[in-house]
């Protein structure tokens, strides 16, 4: 009598684990960070937001780009003051129309002032030197 009981304790544990593996599957993200100092890969979940804060060396007005995570980097958005955001599109185009559309799997930053890159919970700052973040799953589009 307990044979049937056992398989469908079975059954139930096998199904736990293929939707925990299709959940991570799915919403896992890892990040690939290079530095001079150091390159590490860091889990984040595709809802995590992330953001690069600079100082534009020119103007001296303060850049904040702020991203997602839901498929590559995307959903771009730059929050800096309106002399700044002159400064990188000559008062042509609202630059944070063009940013939106915008889906890299690859970023790279460089600054001798300083960079300050977040990823959710995780932090790290470069000066006088450059940073790269690499989308590492879902795969690269093929098509």
């Amino acid at each position: 009598m307990s044979y049937p009981i056992k398989k469908k304790k079975g059954v139930i544990i096998t199904l736990f684990f293929i939707f925990l593996f299709s959940f991570l599957f799915i919403y896992v993200r890892p990040v690939k960070i290079i530095t001079d100092k150091y390159e590490k890969v860091i889990l984040l979940w595709a809802w995590t937001k992330g953001r690069v804060e600079f100082t534009n060396s020119v103007t001296g007005g303060k850049v904040k780009i702020l991203f997602d995570l839901s498929d590559e980097f995307n959903h771009f958005r730059m929050d800096t003051d309106e002399k700044t955001e002159n400064y990188y599109t000559s008062g042509t185009y609202d630059i944070n129309n063009l940013l939106k559309k915008e889906k890299e799997r690859e970023l790279f930053y460089c600054s001798i002032v300083g960079i300050k890159v977040t990823l959710g919970s995780f932090s790290t700052e470069v000066k006088n030197s450059c940073i790269t973040l690499e989308v590492l799953w879902p795969p690269k589009k093929i098509f």
